[in-house]
């Protein structure tokens, strides 16, 4: 990778380009490499999944500083955007729609954000043994004919909170994308973690199978729902609903009514 980096910067360089250009390297998402004895990527909320390399280069800030900041990949349009001399106000006012922050400031020093969203709905993290079935050659019969779809009761869709020493997640089914305020509710319709990386730097140990930990989960289940308002805003079941009808597929679970928005929090 830095190989690889290098040919970049280096070929600025001998352009005449360097001083004239932003370079951005990230990833859109990690790798298990054995860890948890799982590999590639999927709903999972470990820190290998989601900590991702984040490199710049710009001819106004200076080599080789790094920063402890929190950031998100949301964060990248409305960073680009301030390098590019919109003002952030300005950004926001026009691309609402655009939730994130501008990195700047982690640039000089300081810090963006508290915590980071991560949100997975994905069908090949969902159901494995769809995808095994999904090989078969009758299988586009089968799904036409509805012999053949995803088990949509699998908790595997994911909502997720990370902050600076805690990982918090709930998985959910893609049948019920719910919002709970109260332990009831988040235990009966979600499975939960909450991991200490600071005491816990491999992730190994639930808290939240713990209930001496139940504040702290409380806790964590708030700032992850906070984050969901400010930067998703309104969950639907569009995954089940309405992506099937657009690949030509019908609903995969049954449902033929339009699709619905997820509950308002729970009071439970």
């Amino acid at each position: 990778m830095d190989r690889s980096i290098d040919l970049v910067l280096d070929a600025l360089e001998a352009s005449g380009q360097a001083d004239h250009t932003v370079v951005l390297f990230t990833s859109d998402h990690g790798e298990m490499a054995g860890s948890h004895g799982l590999r590639q990527k999927g709903a999972l909320v470990y820190d290998e999944n989601f900590h991702v390399p984040f490199i710049l280069s710009h001819p106004d800030f200076p080599r080789g500083a790094r920063t402890e900041a929190l950031a998100s990949a949301v964060d990248i349009a409305p960073t680009l955007l301030e390098f590019a001399g919109v003002d952030p106000a300005e950004a926001a006012s026009r691309h609402p729609a655009l939730k994130g922050r501008s990195l700047t400031p982690a640039l000089h020093g300081g810090t963006i954000r508290d915590g980071v969203l991560t949100a997975v709905e994905s069908v090949t993290a969902l159901d494995a043994s769809f995808w095994f079935e999904f090989a078969d050659p009758e299988a586009s019969e089968r799904i036409r004919s509805g012999d053949l779809r995803p088990d949509w009761t699998k908790r595997g869709f994911l909502r997720g909170y990370t902050d600076s020493r805690y990982t918090f997640g709930r998985y959910f089914s893609p049948l019920n994308p719910n919002r709970p305020a109260g332990p009831e509710a988040l235990y009966a319709q979600n499975d939960v973690v909450l991991y200490d990386r600071a005491e816990d730097p491999h992730e190994t140990r639930n808290l939240a199978a713990d209930p001496a930990h139940r504040d702290l989960v409380a806790r964590y289940n708030g700032l992850l729902e906070d984050l969901i308002s400010a930067e998703i805003g309104t969950d639907t079941r569009a995954w089940v609903t309405e992506r099937p009808r657009l690949l030509g597929w019908p609903t995969w679970h049954g449902d033929t009514d339009r699709p619905t928005a997820a509950a308002a929090p729970s009071r439970h």
